[in-house]
This record gives structure tokens, sequence and C-alpha cells, in this order.
């Protein structure tokens, strides 16, 4: 059987009408259409959604944490967990007592003000294993127990 010339890939006016009759045609002129609408939405949309992601993500790291607490100099101390999750944010004037009736004993303290003698002694009495501030006071004594470090250490 010979084969016309004009036997080659379908045309795209018979594609139409196959799609027509089997009613896929308006099935994928719907998705186009929504996929474009959507399209220049979602492209906003996700980089509007990356920006809040990356404002908003929760640090995965003690650096990442002392990045949002002491190099944003917020004023605030944050009492970690073993996995550094947050368990309380509060002033850094608030820090002694946030330690001292924390419910959970935070792993670390991140602290954006000065690391003092009570704080210390608090952590360590505790059992906080990290404090990291913004800078130290003085010491009279410093409890091996607890690791110390100012934020620039990082």
């Amino acid at each position: 059987m010979a084969e016309s010339p004009d036997a080659g890939p379908a045309t795209p006016d018979l594609e139409s009408a196959v799609r027509a009759e089997s009613g896929v045609e308006s099935t994928t002129a719907e998705a186009e259409s929504l996929a474009s609408n959507a399209g220049s939405e979602t492209a906003s949309e996700s980089a509007d959604s990356a920006a809040f992601a990356a404002e908003s993500a929760e640090p995965t790291t003690l650096r990442e944490h002392v990045e949002h607490i002491v190099d944003a100099k917020t004023g605030a101390a944050r009492l970690l967990d073993e996995s550094l999750g947050v368990l309380a944010e509060v002033s850094a004037e608030e820090t002694f007592d946030a330690v001292e009736s924390a419910d959970e004993v935070p792993y670390a303290v991140v602290l954006d003000g000065t690391l003092d003698q009570r704080v210390l002694d608090v952590a360590a009495q505790r059992g906080v294993s990290q404090v990291v501030a913004a800078e130290f006071g003085d010491f009279v004594k410093q409890p091996a127990s607890v690791r110390i470090r100012t934020a620039d250490q990082f």
C-alpha cells in the first residue's frame, strides 16, 4: 500500500479534531489557560513565599541562632533545647529569670547582651551546657560545666 506524500505526522487540524471528539481539547485548553494564569501568579507568589520562608525559617544551628539574636541586635535571649529548638525567647534583662524558671533545662542560651556572673551561675546550677553572648562581663569564678563563648567566636 503506497503512502500519499501528505501522510506524514498529523496536522494540527487533525489533532484538534481528534481531541474535540474525545473531549481532550477543552481539558487541554483549560489546563493551559489555568497554567498560564497560575504561572504569572505563581512566580510572584513563590518569590514572596521564598522570602517569607527565609525570614521565618527556624534556625537549625547554634550559629544561625546567634545570627538571629546577637548579630541582629535584638536585645533578646533565646533558650534552646538539645535539638536547638526554641524553648523561650525573652528580653536580655529577663535571662536570669527565664533560665531559673524554665520547665525544661535549656541546653544552650543565646544572649544579645552581657553575660554576667549571676546568669552564668544560674546556668551552671540548672545544667545549661552552652552560653553564647554578645560580650562577657567580669567573672569571679567560671564554672567548668558551662561552655561560654562570645558571638565573635563563631
